[in-house]
């Protein structure tokens, strides 16, 4: 790390999506992405597959998890998601967070522990994203890992159809 670089300030669903769209495609170990619903364009889009595929086939011990608050709305709209973290379940992880831990619609990522995106709301703006911020990344890592331990496995993921 060179030290601590500026944040830049996303003001529009577009450059949010953009931003998110370019950290899945530079990632090289891991992306924890905590979003109450997964509405952004791109994980719906067809680049999700080469993006997710090029980070797990980069090192067995590569990862993307997931936690989202809205169990009934992921399952009914983020096909793609889906059929991700079942063909690369040892790598796609995708959990809930029980209502009692859901309690912000605070959206981040973090990449490689040297990049992040953060937003109060999903659709509240301007969001803020930062690359080498040490010190901003450290600890929404540390965040979502706590969130993580509190979260659910989805039961619907584990089977072969919906």
């Amino acid at each position: 790390m060179t030290g601590e670089g500026a944040a830049r300030l996303l003001t529009s669903p577009l450059q949010v999506d953009e931003a998110i769209r370019k950290m899945f495609c530079q990632a090289q170990h891991f992306l924890y992405v905590r979003a109450p619903r997964l509405d952004f364009p791109f994980f719906k889009s067809r680049d999700l597959l080469p993006s997710v595929t090029g980070l797990i086939r980069g090192d067995q011990r590569n990862h993307i998890y997931f936690l989202i608050d809205d169990e009934f709305h992921f399952l009914n709209t983020n096909t793609r998601l889906i059929e991700l973290a079942r063909k690369f379940s040892s790598y796609v992880k995708i959990h809930k967070l029980p209502e009692e831990y859901a309690d912000t619609a605070e959206v981040f990522i973090v990449a490689d522990r040297d990049c992040y995106l953060h937003m109060a709301s999903q659709h509240q703006y301007p969001a803020t994203a930062g690359s080498d911020m040490s010190a901003r990344t450290r600890q929404l890592e540390h965040r979502f890992k706590q969130l993580w331990e509190n979260s659910e496995r989805i039961p619907e993921l584990s089977r072969l159809g919906l």
